[in-house]
């Protein structure tokens, strides 16, 4: 959705705020963000401040040059918040940062567009966690399924993917389906800003 003039002047305050707060600015790149483990993260680093889904308004907010930018430097990291990104300002030091959002790192399941990284295959036979009423379902998802005296049966060995294809939607729910996450949350930083030191590439 669209935001209002005043919302988004209101969020570039905000972000100035915070680099007047905090120590430490970073740029994080976001790998298989979900909602739940995003919230996590922000309990973990509950000191701190996260912002997710703003990147032009934080480049805005932080400057887009040495001549517009909040702080000496600060602009750099604007450059590099792009695609899956995020920010977040703490006082806390690179190796506590580090290994805190390294404890964020959790697994979950894998999206259509997700590169798989292993062959998963359904071996034929009852598929006891499916209900006779799922059958037409489970047909659209691409299994080859019978109904046998009131339970789904798997006719062949299915295989649902094999490692390094990219997942189809139907691929995708039928991992889910069979409780397989492949897919890691991850938050890393790419670069950070401190007020004593100024701009840092960490990778």
């Amino acid at each position: 959705h669209v935001l209002s003039r005043d919302v988004k002047s209101k969020i570039v305050d905000e972000i100035r705020e915070a680099v007047d707060q905090y120590g430490n600015a970073y740029v994080l790149e976001i790998e298989n963000s979900r909602n739940e483990l995003l919230n996590n993260a922000r309990r973990v680093f509950k000191d701190s401040k996260f912002y997710f889904g703003r990147n032009q308004i934080c480049r805005v907010a932080l400057g887009l040059d040495t001549s517009s930018e909040y702080a000496d430097g600060i602009s750099e990291i604007g450059k590099h918040l792009t695609g899956q990104t995020c920010m977040l300002f703490t006082n806390r030091d690179f190796e506590k940062v580090k290994s805190d959002l390294q404890s964020c790192e959790d697994t979950t399941f894998a999206r259509s567009g997700f590169v798989s990284s292993e062959k998963v295959v359904i071996e034929k036979g009852k598929l006891e966690e499916f209900k006779v009423s799922q059958e037409a379902y489970l047909r659209e998802l691409g299994l080859p399924v019978s109904i046998d005296r009131g339970d789904v049966v798997l006719l062949a060995d299915y295989t649902v993917c094999t490692e390094g294809e990219t997942l189809t939607p139907e691929k995708a729910k039928l991992l889910e389906h069979r409780g397989i996450q492949m897919a890691v949350f991850k938050l890393t930083p790419i670069c950070c800003w401190k007020k004593d030191e100024g701009f840092e590439l960490l990778r």
